[in-house]
């Protein structure tokens, strides 16, 4: 009995019935009136091409086209569906060639789109008006036929039968509306949504910014990290010297205040990316800043000997860059997990590859109450990856530890 009631009343009475047909039967106004006002504004506008005035007219056709649907759009999805696209919007005229960018604009697919919207529309909505109007009167006929019309002298059963066709018609409404419904919202992501290209263009970007995100995190975590480690350690050592040594601690002070201040300065290369919402803007920071790195962790009491060979000066731009990353955040862990422990730092710019090798002696952890491991490993680990390099890391038998990555130049271009 539910069943029977659900299909032949509730539909009927539901809201999303009367919501439905409301849109259509406004779509066939607004569709009627967009089409003839778009078709006059561009006959007026192609036959006036050759005059100045044309173009600006059909410019204003197409944004005007263009507003009405984004309008009808947004009252689609309030009354019929949410799931109805928003047109693409109109792009803004370029003062340096405003007559290009109006033609470019008038003669675009999302223009001609809106126009074929309004044209489906005003079909759509003539078609549902005509069959919703027509169902009522064809079960009036048949009711008004079995009760004294040409079923007069029929059976009862022949009368009730009509009666129930009658009642069966009127049931059919809410299925008209709602497959008219259907199609309009199908067409409307077909007309509306994202083409191929543009879906592509989409995802293209979002990748790019997705990964642009991870290299300012990896920048981040490599180059304050840096920083902090060794503030950190300068401080401490600071501390200790503070009443003994009144020059090394003025020195050491000097020091993490540099490196604070290139911390900050990172700080507002990122932030300041972010906010633009671009691709990452990369520090200039490469193999030719090798000696700084160096002298910053022997500042902070980190004893490291520096070995280099080749011509560091080949090797590709990105190669030298990410090496430069590699070799931060190795000699950052040296610091941070080995404080004061003798240092390697090997640097072979070869022919077909960058080669570094970051060997520390056995050391205390510069906090041993830090309850968990940073990303530093990872990040090399991500880094070498991306550039088809290997990375092998581990302790060593003397209880040290050894990071030796190798970074190929292939596909890569300075």
């Amino acid at each position: 009995m539910r069943t029977v009631r659900a299909l032949l009343i509730d539909g009927l009475f539901s809201r999303r019935t009367w919501s439905r047909l409301l849109y259509l039967v406004i779509g066939m106004v607004i569709g009627l009136a967009a089409t003839i006002v778009v078709v006059t504004g561009l006959a007026t506008g192609f036959g006036l091409i050759i005059l100045v005035v044309g173009l600006p007219l059909l410019w204003g056709t197409m944004y005007v086209n263009l507003l009405v649907a984004r309008f009808d759009a947004r009252l689609g999805r309030t009354l019929m569906d949410p799931a109805i696209p928003q047109p693409g919007s109109v792009p803004t005229l370029q003062q340096t060639s405003m007559l290009r960018s109006m033609w470019s604009f008038a003669i675009s697919g999302r223009a001609w789109r809106a126009l074929v919207w309004h044209v489906e529309r005003a079909i759509v909505g003539t078609v549902v008006v005509s069959i919703v109007a027509a169902i009522p009167m064809a079960a009036y006929g048949l009711v008004v036929q079995s009760g004294w019309g040409v079923l007069y002298d029929a059976a009862v059963w022949v009368r009730l039968l009509a009666i129930l066709a009658a009642l069966s018609l009127i049931a059919l409404i809410p299925y008209v509306v709602d497959g008219f419904s259907h199609l309009l919202v199908t067409s409307s992501r077909t007309l509306f949504g994202e083409s191929t290209r543009e879906q592509l263009a989409a995802e293209t970007e979002r990748t790019t910014t997705a990964e642009a995100r991870v290299d300012l995190a990896r920048d981040l975590h490599d180059s304050v990290g840096h920083s902090v480690t060794a503030a950190v350690l300068q401080a401490s050592a600071a501390r200790a010297k503070l009443a003994t040594d009144p020059a090394f601690a003025d020195q050491a002070l000097a020091a993490i205040e540099d490196q604070g201040r290139a911390a900050l300065e990172e700080l507002d290369r990122v932030l300041a990316t972010m906010r633009d919402e671009g691709a990452a803007s990369r520090s200039t920071q490469d193999l030719r800043s090798i000696d700084e790195l160096v002298a910053t962790a022997r500042t902070a009491g980190q004893p490291v000997t520096l070995t280099q060979s080749g011509d560091g000066g080949a090797v590709p731009t990105p190669i030298s860059r990410e090496g430069y990353r590699v070799l931060q955040e190795a000699i950052t862990n040296a610091m941070r997990h080995a404080v004061g422990a003798p240092t390697t730092v090997s640097v072979a710019a070869e022919t077909t590859r960058l080669a570094i090798t970051v060997v520390n002696e056995h050391g205390e952890d510069v906090d041993p109450q830090r309850s968990s491991g940073g990303r530093g490993l990872a990040g090399i680990a991500e880094r070498v990856r991306i550039l088809g390099g290997t990375v092998t890391s581990g302790p060593t038998p003397d209880g040290g530890f050894r990071v030796h990555a190798e970074l190929p130049y292939d596909g890569v271009n300075g």
